[in-house]
């Protein structure tokens, strides 16, 4: 279900309706296939943090047993089950089918 939405844009002088997902499990379960190649755009030198993420939880306690919230497509959680394949790793996302892609 999609809610709609009146957005204004301070300054510009207009708004526009816009249809909104009810959820966020919703609004990023719509993007799926584009989600991968946003992120890399939107969050600069994100390859070089999660390999930074990695490497300091190979360095920490704790290796037994990893939570990820918010796995999305699964790019972090197939790296975390090559680094660590004796952990239990839980994987949690809000959108149903972000995982199955």
């Amino acid at each position: 279900m999609r809610q709609r939405c009146q957005v204004a844009v301070r300054g510009l002088g207009w708004s526009m309706n816009v249809a909104l997902p009810a959820t966020a499990a919703q609004y990023f379960g719509s993007m799926v296939q584009s989600y991968d190649s946003l992120i890399a755009r939107a969050v600069p030198r994100y390859g070089e943090m999660t390999d930074r993420l990695v490497e300091y939880l190979a360095c920490g306690p704790g290796r037994e047993s990893i939570l990820e919230l918010g796995c999305g497509t699964g790019n972090l959680s197939m790296r975390l089950v090559a680094a660590f394949p004796d952990a239990a790793i839980t994987f949690v996302d809000a959108a149903p089918d972000t995982d199955r892609e």
